[in-house]
């Protein structure tokens, strides 16, 4: 079928005039077709047999009014494919969103609880009765924990009853640590040394052995906050050593001729000492158990310290006190006032020097 372009009237294909005007059958005819009620194709737009309605004033003619049809057809056509892209696009919106976790619910006055019920397990303080009669929880943040570093010890020299500040800054320390954070101790010592916690040291006055011009270290050792030792090994002396030995002559003294013990170079500013002294009788009696311990001053004056009590063949300790320091370079052990002759052999071991007052 074919419609007129003049008056619009359908004629068959096999007609070559129009059966209504006469109007011959244009080159390209405007063709159409009809739908029974079952063709998926039907539309509103099919039930005008005669075409859509448009107002002439549209078209500048009858041709481009055929043109005007087709173009509303092609816009009908790309109506569809977006409708069905926006449909494939509302699928895929509800599939993702059903792929997502659910979210979480607004809080409540009881999350609110076992939130706060976890912190107090976290940092596992016991609530405290605050002002007012509430309880409440004081729970400091957590510091960072900085690495323990025990750094190489200090090696102090100290005079006699020397005293010296410890600090940190003496210690190649990777972090910063305040003097007043470090808590100081000494180990036991026999030279006196002693260390208060914040970290003042007092040399200690004793030498040891008077054969060595230093005493063994004696550590002094402070702990940081994290752990960390920070050690000071602590050499006390003067830096002299003393030899001690008996008198190539013998000495006449008042109870007795016979060799004393010298010590080269003279002690100075000396207040004691501890001697270890021990006698083998060989010849004649020593009536009386005490004997005096005598030094020579400024090696010229024998001075009189002390009595102490020795046996035959028995060696004994024995701390010697002065009353003042002294200087010497001689000391004497000789027995009580005898009336009798008697030889014995004795022996002796010198130490503990105590210097200053």
């Amino acid at each position: 079928m074919w419609k007129c372009p003049n008056c619009e009237a359908n004629n068959a294909d096999d007609q070559k005039r129009c059966v209504a005007c006469n109007g011959e059958k244009p080159e390209h005819p405007v063709r159409f077709r009809t739908l029974s009620e079952h063709d998926d194709s039907y539309s509103a737009a099919n039930q005008n047999p005669s075409g859509p309605s448009f107002p002439e004033h549209l078209f500048s003619d009858k041709v481009s009014k055929v043109s005007k049809v087709k173009r509303q057809d092609g816009i009908f056509r790309v109506f569809q494919i977006l409708v069905v892209v926006a449909a494939v696009v509302v699928i895929l919106v509800v599939l993702l969103e059903r792929g997502k976790p659910p979210k979480a619910s607004e809080p409540t006055n009881q999350g609110v609880q076992v939130i706060e019920e976890k912190r107090l397990d976290d940092f596992a303080e016991t609530p405290t009765l605050e002002a007012g009669g509430t309880a409440g929880v004081t729970a400091e943040p957590k510091e960072t924990e900085v690495p323990v570093v025990s750094p190489p010890a200090i090696e102090l020299h100290l005079n006699f009853r020397e005293i010296y500040q410890c600090s940190t800054k003496d210690f190649n320390l990777p972090y910063g640590v305040d003097n007043s954070d470090v808590t100081w101790d000494c180990e036991s010592n026999e030279s006196g040394t002693r260390c208060l916690p914040d970290g003042t040291i007092t040399a200690g006055n004793i030498q040891i052995d008077p054969a060595y011009p230093y005493n063994e270290p004696v550590m002094v050792t402070g702990t940081t906050p994290n752990g960390s030792k920070l050690v000071y090994s602590v050499i006390i002396g003067n830096g002299r050593a003393y030899d001690a030995r008996w008198s190539d002559s013998s000495r006449n003294l008042k109870v007795i001729n016979g060799d004393v013990i010298v010590i080269s170079p003279m002690i100075q500013n000396c207040t004691g000492f501890t001697i270890y002294y021990e006698y083998d009788l060989y010849s004649g009696e020593i009536e009386h158990d005490s004997w005096s311990v005598l030094v020579r001053e400024n090696g010229t004056e024998w001075v009189y310290i002390q009595d102490i009590t020795l046996e035959n063949n028995v060696g004994k300790e024995n701390d010697i006190v002065f009353d003042r320091p002294i200087s010497f370079s001689e000391i004497v052990v000789q027995p009580q006032v005898q009336y009798g002759e008697f030889s014995y052999t004795p022996s002796f071991a010198l130490g503990y020097l105590v210097f200053g007052g």
